[in-house]
């Protein structure tokens, strides 16, 4: 059967879908053979088909890349938010405990960094611009280079247990001036753990006391009880005695005299011999010496073989000031030792308050003094 061109368009939807019976199948494509305008259609359907499908791949794989793309967003901005939000926190809790990191302390830690770094490239110059020069100036300034005290004006006598002794002022307006009663004031000194005070065997006794923190003490001045902890135990000179309490029996007041005054006048010309010439300089001009000779003695432990690396900050604690404790590695001739710095940071400027070696290094002492600012003209 032979098909008009009318029924052919017709059914070429069909066809070109293969939706069609074979019968019309065979029909239609017998008269597209022969009919040049019906081949023309059916490749004009087939054309526009094709984009129509392309457009439909290309929406849906834009729709998925548009929602990968807001996924890896939030994942993201969830990630920020932690990275954010948990150091907060952390400086938080330090910046309340008063200690480690924290918002007022971050500034001190780089200064400490600061002048660890230029010890490690033997910026020696840079090292010294770091230090709290000013701080040292001040306490030159305010110190009193006085004529000694060779009266003990700065003590007085008092009778305790039957007894004389010799105090200082400042032990006896916190211990002595309110109450005078004898079993108070021994009894105060005990429970308060006073380990600077030598406590007579016999009052010791009277007061039947037995307690294995207190040890005998036997002086040729006679027997007293200490705490074995206390640092008398290693007195034995009554210079040492004197040295070490504010609360003294004055037979030992009086043989160690003569050696206080020695020490008074001692300590009184190495002051005006030292500090002297600090006291006449200007903060600028004193400044100007430290930081040289600062410099030069760092300088001279490179050249003695020593070198400087930072291990990074150890830890931080605030007592009225934050005070940070900075690792760093000393080495020299293959001998190494790490050490923790102590400082004190003011107004930019450290000041290097302590120095712990946690193990025995030769060279300690040198570079100890090196790395602590003293003056000496």
């Amino acid at each position: 059967m032979k098909l008009s061109c009318e029924i052919v368009q017709d059914l070429l939807p069909l066809y070109e879908e293969s939706l069609c019976s074979e019968d019309s199948r065979t029909a239609v494509e017998a008269h597209l053979k022969e009919c040049a305008e019906c081949q023309a259609l059916l490749k004009n359907m087939e054309k526009l088909e094709e984009p129509k499908v392309l457009v439909e791949a290309d929406v849906e794989e834009e729709a998925a890349a548009k929602s990968f793309r807001k996924m890896r967003r939030r994942w993201n901005a969830s990630l920020a938010v932690t990275f954010c939000v948990v150091p907060m926190l952390l400086l938080i809790i330090n910046q309340v405990l008063g200690r480690g990191i924290c918002f007022t302390n971050v500034d001190d830690i780089l200064a400490v960094r600061k002048f660890v770094h230029a010890l490690e490239k033997e910026d020696f110059a840079k090292a010294a611009a770091c230090k709290d020069f000013k701080s040292m100036y001040d306490h030159i300034q305010n110190l009193e280079i006085s004529w000694p005290d060779v009266n003990g004006s700065g003590y007085r006598t008092v009778v305790m247990s039957d007894r004389d002794w010799v105090v200082t002022d400042a032990f006896f307006e916190e211990y002595l001036k309110w109450d005078d009663d004898s079993q108070n004031f021994w009894g105060n000194m005990i429970h308060n753990h006073v380990d600077r005070v030598m406590i007579p065997e016999d009052v010791w006794k009277k007061m039947s006391l037995d307690s294995t923190i207190y040890v005998c003490l036997d002086t040729e001045w006679g027997r007293y009880i200490v705490e074995k902890d206390s640092p008398l135990t290693g007195c034995v000179t009554a210079e040492d005695f004197c040295n070490t309490l504010e609360f003294i029996p004055s037979e030992i007041f009086k043989e160690a005299k003569p050696d206080l005054e020695k020490q008074a006048w001692e300590q009184y010309y190495y002051n005006k011999n030292t500090y002297d010439e600090a006291k006449k300089m200007t903060l600028d001009a004193f400044t100007a010496y430290m930081q040289k000779k600062y410099a030069a003695e760092l300088k001279a432990c490179a050249e003695q073989g020593f070198s400087f690396e930072g291990a990074g900050f150890k830890s931080a604690y605030h007592n009225e000031e934050w005070y940070i404790n900075y690792g760093m590695k000393v080495t020299c001739e293959g001998e190494t030792a790490l050490v923790d710095i102590g400082c004190r940071v003011k107004d930019g400027k450290i000041d290097i308050s302590s120095i712990g070696w946690p193990q025995e290094f030769s060279g300690r002492d040198m570079v100890g003094e090196a790395l602590f600012a003293h003056f000496a003209n």
